[in-house]
């Protein structure tokens, strides 16, 4: 299992954790964390969950982070230039571009693709960008339930009703000049926390599950624990959760409920 945390900005913290699945060798998954140049509670995180052909799903989740990080290196004058969707959606055409590029450069890459679900963060407001069907949850103590912020992109989702999970993708990076892509917005409260995750959590924990787990205990430690209670659950699927969580004045706030 691999684990670690991304430095630490004013305002907003955030963790991630994979692991492959039951059924796999490699694990085709891949997260990011990144502060923002320029901006000290600004962060990029995102999880995608690649497709294809012999580790073909491997490089085009590890491409596409790669590609949504050298964008947001190369922004002129840090995100204050654009507006925060602005910003993310041009990293997310570049990412396209990257895997597009990557799949016909060589034969055993044809054809790939992979899912992904970024969050831009400036202070308390955030911009989501989802293609495929990795998600994002948003707890705050002010809820009565957990949210889901994304629709997936999937035969399942779209015959079976928004719980589904699995079956075939109908959207996915890099295999389309033509990305469609979901963008959704929203401003946190302090205590609030951000889930993203690939579908070898949802395929075995419910939104009940992870609405008890989510808003519960030090969040440094929710990713790992997720990504572990999945193995346990038998998740064929490679694992990963990135979870953000917004401080208040100094040090975060119990947000147990």
């Amino acid at each position: 299992m691999k684990t670690e945390m991304v430095p630490e900005p004013i305002l907003v913290r955030a963790w991630g954790a994979t692991a492959t699945g039951e059924s796999r060798t490699i694990n085709e998954d891949s997260y990011l964390l990144l502060p923002v140049a320029g901006r000290s509670d600004a962060v990029l995180a995102a999880v995608a969950d690649g497709m294809g052909g012999h580790r073909a799903g491997e490089v085009a989740s590890r491409l596409a982070l790669e590609a949504l990080s050298g964008y947001l290196s190369d922004v002129e004058g840090g995100p204050r230039a654009k507006t925060v969707r602005g910003i993310l959606r041009g990293a997310i055409d570049e990412a396209n571009r990257a895997v597009l590029q990557a799949a016909s450069s060589r034969l055993e890459w044809s054809g790939m693709g992979t899912t992904l679900t970024a969050v831009l963060t400036t202070g308390l407001q955030f911009s989501i960008c989802h293609v495929g069907d990795s998600r994002a949850y948003w707890y705050s103590p002010h809820f009565s339930d957990l949210v889901v912020l994304t629709r997936d992109h999937s035969l399942a989702a779209e015959t079976a009703g928004e719980d589904a999970t699995g079956g075939i993708l109908t959207r996915a990076l890099g295999v389309s000049d033509a990305l469609q892509s979901d963008f959704t917005e929203g401003v946190a409260r302090p205590g609030d926390r951000l889930l993203l995750c690939t579908d070898g959590i949802t395929r075995v924990l419910g939104r009940d599950d992870l609405d008890s787990r989510v808003g519960r205990g030090a969040p440094e430690e929710i990713p790992s624990a997720l990504v572990r209670e999945a193995r346990e659950r038998g998740s064929r699927d490679d694992i990963t959760a990135v979870l953000l969580t917004w401080l208040g004045t100094g040090e975060e706030e119990n947000v147990d409920r």
